[in-house]
């Protein structure tokens, strides 16, 4: 009843306001502004329509699953109890899609790990209308709490980094399992 009130309203201001008060002229010098137009486009010609190239999918199959309605999801187990979140998916170069990261514990993403898991562990149900994907895990909840974490490339790089460094620092102060010394500040 009020959407009905406030689009009559509208329509009363448009028809009710002069034409200069709704009309307004981009300034002469503004380069952003578009041409005036001086004719009608040509509607009589036609345009082909576009054409896919080579390798392009312009439809989604029903039984293939989106990336954005998997990442982000719950993960149920058997039981129909939360046990996680989606965190992100690992790849192969192929393309093909190797394990599901699955965020757990911690409390609004605060103390949470990530274990990663075989896709093929997973039974992927997606909704009705394809909107979003149930993930169910043959898991509870504190088997992948008691799990070890999952270490990006990433992050064993940069442990890697961390241990030479460490490595280094202490072959240079001669004692094993301690950073080098800080030289006191000069007085």
């Amino acid at each position: 009843m009020i959407r009905t009130i406030s689009y009559a309203a509208l329509a009363l201001f448009l028809v009710s306001a002069p034409a200069g008060v709704l009309a307004q002229d981009a300034p002469a010098n503004d380069p952003a502004a578009p041409p005036p137009l001086t004719a009608l486009p040509d509607t009589t010609a036609k345009e082909s329509p576009p054409q896919p190239i080579e390798g392009q999918i312009v439809n989604q199959d029903t039984g293939t699953l989106l990336a954005s309605t998997v990442i982000g999801g719950n993960v149920y187990s058997p039981s129909d109890e939360s046990v996680g979140h989606v965190n992100d998916l690992v790849l192969k170069p192929t393309g093909e899609i190797e394990a599901v990261v699955v965020g757990v514990g911690g409390f609004i993403g605060i103390g949470e790990k990530d274990v990663a898991i075989a896709l093929n562990r997973f039974t992927l149900e997606p909704s009705p209308d394809f909107a979003t994907t149930k993930l169910v895990l043959n898991a509870t909840k504190e088997e992948l709490e008691a799990a070890p974490p999952f270490k990006s490339a990433y992050v064993q790089k940069l442990d890697e980094e961390y241990e030479r460094q460490t490595a280094l620092g202490n072959k240079e102060s001669g004692e094993p399992g301690q950073y080098p010394a800080v030289p006191a500040p000069q007085q």
